[in-house]
C-alpha cells in the first residue's frame, strides 16, 4: 500500500470508528451509518476530479520533534505566509488550532486566486474570524479572516462533530451607521466565485460572547450572519449544516443566503440547492434566516426555528421553497421586494408564527406564485395564514390545510389581501381543522 492510500485508509477509518484522526472521543461517536452520511466522499476518494486539489485541517497540532523554520512574510500583508503546522495531508493535516491558524490557512489560498480546493475540516471547534473585514471588489490590506473562491468544497467531519465558531466581528463596517459591528463565517471571494459546496458542520456565530464584547468597546449593535455565498453564477450546495446564534440588530440580514448583485436575471445564477440546514438560537433583531435574491435555487428539507422571518427573497424566478419547516418565527415566508415570476411554496410547515404565516405581495411584481400543499398552524387571532399586500397576479392557492390552535379558534384568518394590483388568484381544495389539529 502506498503513503496516499494509507492516509486515505487512515481518514476513511474514521468513518468505522476504528482509527480517530483527530483524537476524536469514542464515547460521542455515532453510529457508523451515520458516519458514512456525514463525511463527504471528497474527503476520502483516492482520484480527485481533474483539476482539484485538497487540504485537510485538524482542531489541535500533530506532535512532531521539530518544526521547519517559517519562511519570510510577503510584502502584501493581507497573504502573508502563516505556519500551518502539519503538510496537509489526512495523515499529516495543517494545524488550525486558532483561529490565526485556521484562516491564515484558507486566506493565504483564496487571496491567492487558488481555485478548485476540497478542505476537509476534522472534528473540534475551530475558532474563526470568518470574512472580518473583506469587501468584493477592495483590496484586502489586513491578514485577518479568509474568504471563498471558485469551486471550492468545504466539508466538516460531520454535522454533530466539527463546529466553526465566530470570535470576533469587523467594528464599524462601511456603509452602516457608527458603532456597530458585522461578522460572517463563510463568504465569497469575488463575483465568479461560484460553484461552491458547504457541508457537515455547524456554525456558531455566537452572538452571547460577542455581544458582551461589544458592549465593552461601546458598539450598540451586530449583524452576525453564518454564510453568504455571493457570485454571478450559481451552482451553490449548502447541506447538513447546524447555524446558531445570528443576529440581526443593525439591518435586516441573511444568516443562510445566495445571492448576486450584478446579474440583471435570476436565470444567470442557477443550479443552487440549500438543504438540510438547522437554524436556531437567533440573538436579536430583523432577518431573513435562509434567503434567495436575484437567483434560482431549490431550497428544501430545513428548519429554522425562532427566527424573524424563516424563509424568503427577492428578484426570483421559477425555482421552489418545499418540505421546510418554520417554528416560532415572526413570519414563516416572506417575499415583498422587486420582481418575482413563478415561485413554489409547497408542502412546507408552519408553526405558531407571531405575525404572518406567508406574505406575498408589495412593491413591485409577484405573478404565478404557487402556494400548495403547506400546513399553517395558527395560535394567534389576529395573524393571517396567507397575505397578499399588492401587485401578486395569477398566484394559485390550493390544497393547504389551516390549522386554527386555541386561542385562534373560529377568529382564523385563513388568506387575507390588501392592498392594489392583486388580481387573477384563485384559491380552492384548501381546508381549515381547529384544536392542535384534532
Amino acid at each position: 500500500m502506498n503513503k496516499f492510500v494509507a492516509a486515505l485508509a487512515v481518514w476513511i477509518g474514521l468513518l468505522n470508528s476504528t482509527v480517530n484522526l483527530f483524537a476524536q472521543s469514542s464515547a460521542s461517536a455515532p453510529s457508523s451509518s451515520q458516519q458514512v452520511v456525514q463525511l463527504s466522499t471528497d474527503c476520502t476518494i483516492k482520484k480527485l476530479p481533474q483539476g482539484f486539489s485538497r487540504i485537510f485541517i485538524a482542531a489541535s497540532p500533530k506532535p512532531i520533534a521539530s518544526k521547519p523554520t517559517p519562511s519570510k512574510p510577503s510584502a502584501n500583508h493581507a497573504s502573508a505566509a502563516v505556519d500551518q503546522g502539519g503538510s496537509g495531508t489526512a495523515s499529516d493535516p495543517y494545524d488550525g488550532s486558532t483561529a490565526e491558524k485556521f484562516d491564515g490557512i484558507l486566506r493565504s489560498r483564496s487571496e491567492a486566486n487558488q481555485q478548485n480546493l476540497i478542505v476537509c475540516i476534522g472534528p473540534g471547534t475551530f475558532q474563526t474570524e470568518g470574512t472580518y473585514d473583506f469587501i468584493v471588489n477592495v483590496a484586502h490590506k489586513t491578514a485577518r479572516g479568509f474568504t471563498l473562491n471558485k469551486n471550492w468544497k468545504i466539508h466538516g467531519a460531520g454535522i454533530d462533530k466539527t463546529i466553526l465558531k465566530l470570535v470576533s466581528f469587523f467594528p464599524n463596517p462601511p456603509g452602516v451607521a457608527r458603532n456597530t459591528g458585522a461578522g460572517v463565517v463563510f463568504s465569497t471571494h469575488d463575483d465568479s466565485a461560484s460553484g461552491i459546496e458547504i457541508s457537515d458542520l455547524s456554525i456558531d456565530d455566537n452572538y452571547p460572547e460577542l455581544k458582551a464584547t461589544a458592549q465593552q468597546q461601546g458598539i450598540g449593535a451586530l449583524n452576525l450572519d453564518a454564510i453568504h455565498l455571493r457570485s454571478d453564477q450559481g451552482g451553490h450546495w449548502i447541506h447538513r449544516i447546524n447555524v446558531s446564534h445570528s443576529s440581526g440588530e443593525i439591518n435586516e440580514t441573511f444568516p443562510v443566503w445566495i445571492f448576486s448583485v450584478t446579474t440583471k436575471s435570476p436565470y444567470l445564477n442557477t443550479g443552487n440547492i440549500i438543504e438540510y440546514v438547522n437554524i436556531s438560537g437567533w440573538g436579536g433583531g430583523k432577518c431573513t434566516a435562509i434567503a434567495v435574491a436575484a437567483a434560482i435555487a431549490d431550497v428544501r428539507n430545513n428548519a429554522v426555528d425562532g427566527y424573524q422571518i424563516g424563509y424568503g427573497g427577492w428578484s426570483m424566478g421559477k425555482m421552489a421553497f418545499h418540505d421546510n419547516v418554520a417554528t416560532n418565527t415572526a413570519y414563516g415566508f416572506n417575499i415583498d421586494s422587486l420582481e418575482n415570476d413563478g415561485v413554489q411554496i409547497r408542502n412546507n410547515r408552519i408553526v405558531h408564527p407571531r405575525e404572518y404565516g406567508i406574505v406575498v405581495g408589495g412593491g413591485g411584481h409577484y405573478s404565478n406564485f404557487e402556494i400548495t400543499g403547506n400546513t399553517i398552524q395558527i395560535n394567534m387571532k389576529s395573524v393571517p395564514a396567507v397575505l397578499f399586500q399588492g401587485n401578486v397576479t395569477n398566484a394559485r392557492i390550493e390544497g393547504n390545510t389551516f390549522i386554527a390552535d386555541p386561542p385562534a379558534g373560529q377568529n382564523l384568518r385563513t388568506i387575507v389581501t390588501k392592498g392594489r394590483g392583486n388580481q387573477g388568484n384563485s384559491d380552492r381544495s384548501n381546508q381549515v381543522v381547529t384544536g392542535y389539529g384534532r
